[in-house]
């Protein structure tokens, strides 16, 4: 897996998975997919410390959180 991991601010940053594979795993055409790997994913970078309460909730739900635009970019939607 291709992780982008950048620092916004101090104790703040943002994560982007790129890619999972380069062995042609595709989920391009199958809508369920990319949820259900997604979410397989990111509950697999909590196994060792977990979310709390708040965060499992919103895992869960697979609630989106909307951040602000980028310069020179638009508003992004990301799982946090």
């Amino acid at each position: 897996m291709d992780v982008l991991v950048r620092r916004v601010r101090q104790g703040a940053a943002e994560v982007f998975t790129l890619e999972l594979t380069e062995l042609g795993f595709s989920m391009l055409g199958v809508e369920t997919l990319p949820p259900r790997v997604f979410g397989a994913l990111l509950r697999s970078c909590f196994d060792d410390t977990g979310p709390t309460s708040e965060e499992r909730a919103r895992i869960e739900r697979g609630e989106k959180k909307q951040r602000p635009a980028s310069p020179g970019g638009d508003a992004k939607s990301e799982v946090t």
